[in-house]
């Protein structure tokens, strides 16, 4: 897991394959879950809770205090 583990200004990105940008509050991956400071947004379909930072994976657009998860 340590070398899979990411941290970002805004938080840690645990993910098997990936990788992390050095933008803060910004964490690109292929697939899996991006784990911010205050908020999780899961790949596909999921739920967004109010955080730092923005989560990118292909269509899905995470944003902060938007509370939703749009593809």
């Amino acid at each position: 897991m340590g070398a899979d583990t990411c941290r970002m200004g805004a938080g840690p990105c645990r993910m098997g394959v990936g990788t992390c940008r050095m933008l803060p509050g910004t964490c690109r991956m292929q697939a899996g879950t991006c784990r911010m400071r205050a908020g999780t947004c899961r790949m596909g379909v999921g739920t967004c809770r109010m955080g730092v930072g923005t989560f990118l994976m292909g269509a899905c657009t995470c944003r902060m205090g938007a509370g939703t998860c749009r593809m």
